[in-house]
């Protein structure tokens, strides 16, 4: 692997939704094109978007083996990886901190106040 392959994979970690869209419009000039020359061959116009769509083959496929080319595919899954358990992480903190809110304005106002007494238990335990 060349320097300048090494840096274009890397760059490609970085601008993923922009070379997703030009795969996606490349591929979709593709399927136009053959389309064009099935209906230059004497197809009707939605025989021969059928027909493009079918001989080129499963697009998702295609798009997964040019994004193994691009980048460093256990980089990027572990990108993913780290990315969705930081959401997660953020969430339960959220969810704990005020948990712990509730229950220590609970606490200060439980000595005879019925706001406190009469607060369901699913508000402070979820299912």
């Amino acid at each position: 692997m060349t320097v300048g392959e090494l840096w274009r994979r890397l760059l490609s970690l970085a601008h993923r939704s922009r070379l997703d869209r030009e795969l996606e419009e490349e591929l979709r000039l593709h399927i136009e094109l053959r389309a064009k020359k099935y209906q230059e061959a004497g197809f009707l116009e939605e025989e021969a978007c059928f027909a493009a769509k079918r001989q080129f083959g499963n697009s998702l496929i295609l798009r997964e083996r040019s994004r193994e080319l691009w980048a460093f595919r256990w980089l990027d899954e572990l990108a993913r990886d780290i990315r969705f358990g930081a959401r997660l992480l953020l969430q339960s903190l959220a969810e704990r901190l005020s948990r712990l809110v509730y229950q220590s304005a609970r606490i200060r106002t439980q000595r005879g106040s019925r706001l406190a007494r009469g607060t369901p238990q699913v508000l402070l335990y979820p299912q």
